[in-house]
């Protein structure tokens, strides 16, 4: 399952936040020391996650680094990097997307 979403996502080569172009990197490891599973580099314009996890981790991860990116470019530079704020929310809202996609879907935002 983890392959499948590797591939899919993979495909994904930008997301746009803000107006900005964000590349998004599919790598082995995000950082030796830590246990990311993603990251966001405001300055580069690059979310790196990590290959290898299952489907919904991975998404939710994307969807994580994403709300990084929006508030940064909100302007809430003191918030940005609340990663207790920002778990609540990407969990919140991942469940909300993939529990109602169809609805979502059709709505041709």
């Amino acid at each position: 399952m983890s392959d499948m979403c590797d591939h899919i996502m993979s495909d994904i080569p930008k997301v746009k936040i803000m107006g900005l172009d964000y590349d998004i990197e599919f790598v082995e490891q995000i950082d030796k020391h830590t246990r990311l599973s993603g990251q966001i580099d405001y300055a580069g314009q690059v979310i790196k996650i990590e290959k290898g996890m299952k489907k919904g981790l991975t998404g939710r991860t994307l969807l994580h680094e994403i709300l990084h990116g929006v508030l940064d470019g909100l302007g809430y530079s003191d918030i940005r990097d609340n990663e207790q704020l920002i778990d609540g929310l990407s969990a919140a809202l991942h469940q909300v997307i993939k529990d109602n996609f169809e609805i979502i879907s059709s709505w041709c935002l």
